[in-house]
């Protein structure tokens, strides 16, 4: 049996749920949820999306013992999550804004985490994983590796984050960088093909202070 629970505290529009095994739980509040949807095939999945506003959420979960939460937001509008085989975790903190984004979780035992009051922008994608499985001798070799991305980090537009990446609080990834695998401290601003720290002891606000 599953578990579902979807409270509407004031509008939903074209929100479509599907959800095929057994012990699903499913807990999603929102002011407003337009044009979404969520699909969960297989057992023992929890997704769970804390009150906010949201619009045009892509959520399609395959396989066992994933965990999705979502918490408090006014700011998701085109978020795109896959998460696929078995025992993955994708956490997106509380005021996390996303412009435009797809986040993929795959493998087993790994997590992507966003940390609270981070802002994503457009075209921006987050991979946990190849997607493939690369075989040596007939064994595995590009396992699957957990993201972390801290508190209030501003990723630009058209970033690629693949797994393995690490990124400390108060960071800038500047637009259209790739992040493979490495760790970045907190503080610092990251662009290029392949990421690289061209400033450090820096810090970040949406406010425009040349005014």
């Amino acid at each position: 049996m599953n578990f579902i629970q979807i409270l509407w505290q004031k509008i939903r529009v074209r929100m479509i749920t599907r959800v095929k095994g057994e012990g699903n739980i499913l807990k999603i509040e929102g002011k407003i949820v337009k044009n979404s949807k969520i699909r969960v095939n297989g057992n023992h999945n929890m997704i769970v999306i804390e009150e906010g506003r949201y619009k045009n959420l892509d959520i399609g979960i395959e396989g066992n013992n994933h965990k999705l939460l979502i918490k408090s937001s006014d700011r998701i509008a085109g978020l795109k999550i896959v998460i696929q085989n078995t025992h993955n975790e994708i956490r997106v903190g509380r005021g996390v804004g996303i412009a435009e984004a797809l986040i993929v979780a795959c493998g087993k035992n790994n997590c992507i985490s966003i940390g609270e009051n981070s802002m994503i922008s457009t075209d921006v994608a987050i991979w946990g994983c190849d997607g493939y499985s690369i075989l040596h001798d007939g064994d595995v070799v590009n396992f699957s590796k957990s993201i972390e991305i801290g508190s209030h980090v501003w990723v630009g537009s058209s970033v690629k984050i693949l797994k393995g990446t690490k990124i400390g609080n108060n960071s800038i990834v500047g637009l259209g960088s790739l992040l493979n695998g490495k760790e970045y401290p907190s503080n610092v601003v990251i662009v290029g093909i392949p990421g690289k720290i061209v400033k450090e002891n820096i810090d970040w606000t949406v406010e425009n202070l040349e005014v």
